[in-house]
């Protein structure tokens, strides 16, 4: 990790971007929760085509400025969620070593697996969330004007829509019970999209040493996420707060296994007649239900693998453990 003049400009522009992004969505408007879903690729780009140094210095510019303009309990929320799982992303895609070491061809380097940093990401995010929920003491009282926000946002669509007491005892109930798994599992995908966009942006600013990422062929997740996936499931059988912690690391290992299905559907259907029509059904029918996602995510579970790419060496490889 180095610091010089350009690694601390990049740094601090990226976290300062972050934290700008981040704290827009503080006026509720449309375009402000999109850059807010944006709000990693700073960190991530500073990280890809500037190194360590450079992102390290983002997460410490992003996390003062949240300090300074909101407050640390939002700060520390940024860091968790956003900024240090980009720049431990962005830092592991830049670890390479000599492809030899794990029976690669000589004089090539291979590449830290995209498959790795899927599972990492998703275990950082389940635990990110984890700690937010013991952060704000998550709780029926705490969600209760979210619940009823929502309720009244579905009598609002349809007036003749109305609960009984019991029904809406079921209601509360049931969306306590899925939002711990569902806000973890959107955003393992919002930062796998921020991942993706930040390599092509890098790419294309011809600062990114890792050769271009088939993502189709490398979005998958690696067999051994099928230990953590398995024990969160049966952590979700508990009560209390384990049960609650073990629905977030399941939700956000879910959103991993669900990409890994789309991926490798991207890449089957390659050179196929029907790949068009395909293509058009299951993102069509995506916007309208969950079917299409629930198929993904068990075609995920079923297409595990670890794909490392290799490139010919432009520079000293970094140790890793690939």
């Amino acid at each position: 990790m180095k610091f010089d003049l350009n690694n601390i400009l990049v740094g601090v522009l990226a976290g300062a971007a972050t934290a700008i992004l981040c704290l827009g969505m503080a006026s509720g408007s449309g375009l402000s929760v999109l850059l807010y879903l944006l709000s990693a690729v700073p960190i991530m780009t500073a990280g890809l085509g500037w190194g360590l140094g450079a992102s390290v210095i983002g997460v410490a510019v992003a996390a003062l400025s949240v300090i300074l303009i909101a407050n640390q309990q939002t700060a520390l929320f940024v860091v968790l969620t956003t900024a240090l799982p980009a720049a431990l992303s962005a830092h592991w895609l830049t670890l390479s070593r000599p492809a030899d070491e794990i029976g690669g061809k000589q004089g090539s380097l291979a590449w830290f697996p995209l498959s790795d940093v899927m599972l990492r990401l998703c275990i950082i995010i389940g635990g990110a969330f984890i700690v937010i929920g013991i952060m704000v003491n998550y709780s029926q009282e705490l969600m209760q004007p979210v619940l009823d926000e929502l309720v009244a946002r579905l009598q609002e669509n349809n007036p003749e829509f109305s609960f009984t007491p019991e029904a809406r005892t079921q209601f509360d109930g049931a969306m306590l019970g899925l939002m711990p798994f569902f806000q973890p599992f959107l955003w393992v995908l919002v930062l796998i999209a921020n991942l993706y966009i930040a390599l092509r942006v890098t790419f294309a600013s011809g600062q990114l040493k890792r050769p271009r990422e088939d993502f189709p062929q490398g979005m998958r997740m690696p067999k051994i996420a099928l230990i953590p996936f398995g024990i969160a499931i049966l952590g979700t059988m508990m009560s209390g707060n384990i049960g609650l912690a073990a629905t977030a690391l399941a939700g956000a290992l879910s959103g991993g296994f669900m990409l890994s299905g789309f991926a490798f559907f991207h890449d089957y259907s390659r050179a196929k007649p029907w790949r068009g029509l395909a293509m058009a059904l299951v993102y069509i029918s995506t916007a309208i239900t969950m079917l299409p996602p629930f198929l993904m995510f068990f075609l995920g579970l079923f297409s595990v693998a670890r794909n490392i790419p290799t490139s010919s060496p432009s520079n000293p490889p970094k140790n890793s453990n690939t």
